[in-house]
């Protein structure tokens, strides 16, 4: 019979303490969701264009993605990534300050999925190792997504055939903004356009 309650007492104890786990792993870290695609288009800019500026204004829990990594880095925040890429690009850690883990969204992504890599001292590793394997970091947007919030800013199908592009191509619009990156004229002019457009630009 007291082997039997200690069993039971144990059970016990390793259920509460579980429970305790998953507490602290709900409540630690803020809950991930699916980003817009105004938000992404947000992130992809700000590194593109080196602007840490811009990363403030995405919200920490719009995730850059969740799936198959290493343990700690299989899901991370679209804000987190921003500073991230723009610490290493600016080589300043200052910027690490801003990268914070989330937690993945049980129903979207599955329990186990953790980001907790995705920290302070992550980044800073990274700045003073110059890593740069961050794939997809910047902006990778088909037209279906993109041309909306193009329009938006005032461009129109005339802005890519100027460019000399295709509008039925389904990447003509982020080829546009590469362009953009050119230090050559008239690049340089309608770079400067397109930020100060962008920089108006508020998610909803």
């Amino acid at each position: 019979m007291a082997d039997i309650t200690n069993r039971a007492s144990i059970a016990t104890t390793i259920v509460a303490l579980a429970a305790v786990g998953v507490w602290l792993y709900v409540h630690r870290y803020p809950t991930g969701r699916v980003a817009t695609p105004c938000e992404r288009f947000s992130a992809g800019v700000a590194i593109d264009f080196i602007r840490p500026d811009w990363c403030e204004t995405i919200p920490i829990k719009a995730e850059r993605g969740a799936g198959d990594a290493p343990k700690g880095f299989e899901v991370d925040s679209l804000r987190s990534n921003c500073f991230l890429s723009t610490a290493i690009e600016t080589h300043d850690t200052k910027l690490c300050s801003q990268v914070k883990p989330i937690r993945a969204d049980w129903i979207n992504d599955g329990l186990l999925f953790d980001g907790s890599g995705f920290n302070e001292a992550y980044c800073i590793d990274s700045v003073k190792n110059s890593r740069r394997y961050l794939e997809g970091s910047g902006l990778n947007m088909s037209n279906y997504e993109l041309a909306p919030i193009m329009q938006q800013l005032g461009y129109t199908d005339q802005t890519l055939l100027d460019a000399n592009l295709d509008p039925r191509d389904q990447f003509s619009w982020s080829d546009y903004i590469q362009l953009l990156l050119r230090p050559l004229p008239p690049w340089v002019e309608r770079k400067n356009d397109f930020l100060t457009k962008v920089n108006h630009l508020r998610c909803k």
